[in-house]
């Protein structure tokens, strides 16, 4: 394996491998351990006649959630309680009702990670896990 370059920019880290099949492979191993988006891109860096120089650029872009996350999706607030083959397994705060989604949908739709707090509450010996958001209080029974 040869590193050409490491740099850190805004997004993250930018790592430059000298072999293609490498980096795909570095890239879909990442993906499959944890959600992410894959994008890759092709650009011609020089060509002269039957001699052409492309340069490969994949993206991985980590999407910042895993179980006991609180996000906004679709305007209603969701509790993470799994992440399994590119699917969430959400519960809405508010319903209780429980959803699967897709990374893809996720992505695509967008997500917002509110200001909340969360803490453990016992009520005549039972567990529950006590979500604030702002004024909005939501309480799961057995969670904690």
């Amino acid at each position: 394996m040869v590193f050409l370059k490491i740099e850190d920019t805004e997004e993250g880290l930018d790592i430059k491998l000298s072999d293609q099949s490498l980096a795909r492979s570095i890239a879909y191993k990442i993906h499959k351990a944890v959600p992410s988006r894959v994008t890759e891109s092709q650009s011609v860096v020089r060509g002269h006649g039957d001699k052409v120089i492309t340069k490969l650029s994949i993206s991985v872009a980590l999407v910042p959630l895993s179980r006991g996350s609180v996000i906004i999706y679709l305007n209603r607030p969701y509790y993470v309680l799994s992440y399994s083959q590119g699917t969430f397994r959400l519960m809405e705060l508010g319903s209780r009702e429980i959803i699967n989604v897709r990374l893809s949908e996720i992505i695509k739709d967008g997500i917002s990670v509110p200001s909340y707090e969360t803490r453990c509450v016992e009520d005549r010996g039972s567990r529950s896990l006590e979500i604030m958001i702002g004024n909005d209080r939501y309480v799961l029974n057995g969670m904690c």
